[in-house]
């Protein structure tokens, strides 16, 4: 079984679109865990066009990126 740190760090791409918190996989744009033991999971979530919108509402400013607690510290 793959964690989501491992999920992280094998593919590069990913560390824009997630981050870890609570060795879970967490989306930066819809805030929400996302399943890590498979690639394809992953993929497909990052493909959704409710992700693709809220990721263009970020990038065009119109919403800002939501962060969690322990990203602050």
């Amino acid at each position: 079984m793959i964690t989501a740190s491992e999920r992280l760090s094998k593919d590069s791409n990913f560390q824009i679109y997630f981050h870890l918190e609570n060795k879970k996989l967490y989306c930066k744009f819809c805030n929400h865990v996302v399943e890590h033991e498979h690639k394809s999971v992953v993929k497909v979530h990052i493909n959704l066009p409710t992700y693709l919108k809220k990721k263009r509402e970020v990038e065009a400013g119109i919403k800002a990126l939501q962060i969690t607690i322990s990203n602050i510290y």
